[in-house]
């Protein structure tokens, strides 16, 4: 219930390829899970920054046997392509952008979003 532009739990600092890590390390802790969230800020050499909406992380003492079978693959492309920028604060200018694909499977497109596919 905590605000998230209260003190964070956290601040990872991303590679240049945008991944990080945490490890949880609560003083206290309530099974079977705890529920957080996250969001992800980017710094502009002037201070300004653009940010996501908050998004949920848990926090599970053991995994259930559903989600062992389940695809990560699949699971971390969930929203793929979609925004979750809350704040943009980092002015961007021009350029094209230009979307291909390959090996798509049937049923499936590459296209951009907003715009209808052929």
């Amino acid at each position: 219930r905590q605000s998230v532009r209260d003190l964070p739990l956290a601040v990872i600092v991303m590679d240049q390829d945008g991944r990080a890590s945490w490890r949880a390390d609560f003083d206290s802790y309530s099974a079977p899970g705890r529920a957080l969230k996250f969001l992800v800020r980017v710094y502009a050499e002037d201070g300004s920054f653009d940010e996501t909406v908050p998004q949920p992380l848990w926090v599970i003492d053991r995994v259930s046997p559903a989600l062992v079978a389940a695809n990560p693959q699949r699971e971390l492309l969930a929203g793929y392509g979609e925004s979750r920028l809350a704040l943009q604060n980092i002015p961007l200018s021009g350029g094209t952008v230009q979307a291909f694909g390959r090996s798509i499977p049937a049923g499936y497109d590459v296209c951009w979003p907003d715009i209808r596919c052929r």
